[in-house]
């Protein structure tokens, strides 16, 4: 195998995959909105209820995910404009895909930081256990909306346009 595809083989990530296994289900998601469309193919992959609600977030934040004996919810702040609502609702679905999610209790306490009924959020020892999740959730978004925008539903594809642009 010449080096190059090697180098390409072994650069592939968990976020990655994650991606493709979504982007495989999507195509076949039934749904008119992109939203939705993503919300579906996630419940399908995690076999888990996602929700999707609108809650005002302090300065600064933007969403956050809780898991519940329900299922998922996602809270997204109402005032965000459509792109960095979609981007941000992409980001949290990235922390249940990638299995990021804190029990009930731990997303409660989370989300009174967040509120600002907890020691602040953005304290050093909390940051730094976040920091890699965080930046996985982060790269799972910018991921499924470049293919997302790019059309790019094969894996092949995906994969070719990653490789070379």
């Amino acid at each position: 195998m010449p080096r190059f595809l090697q180098l390409f083989r072994h650069s592939r990530t968990g976020v990655d995959d994650s991606v493709d296994q979504l982007m495989g289900i999507m195509a076949s998601v039934p749904a008119v909105d992109r939203e939705l469309a993503v919300l579906l193919a996630a419940e399908q992959l995690c076999n888990t209820t996602i929700t999707l609600s609108e809650h005002p977030m302090p300065h600064g934040h933007y969403g956050v995910v809780l898991r519940t004996h329900q299922g998922h919810q996602i809270r997204v702040d109402p005032d965000l404009p459509g792109d960095l609502r979609f981007h941000t609702v992409l980001h949290e679905l990235g922390h249940i895909v990638l299995g990021h999610t804190a029990t009930s209790e731990q997303g409660a306490n989370r989300l009174a930081q967040i509120m600002g009924g907890g020691p602040p959020a953005c304290s050093a020892s909390t940051t730094a256990g976040q920091a890699p999740r965080e930046t996985e959730a982060e790269i799972f978004a910018c991921t499924m909306a470049r293919r997302l925008r790019r059309g790019l539903t094969t894996r092949h594809m995906s994969r070719l346009d990653e490789a070379f642009g």
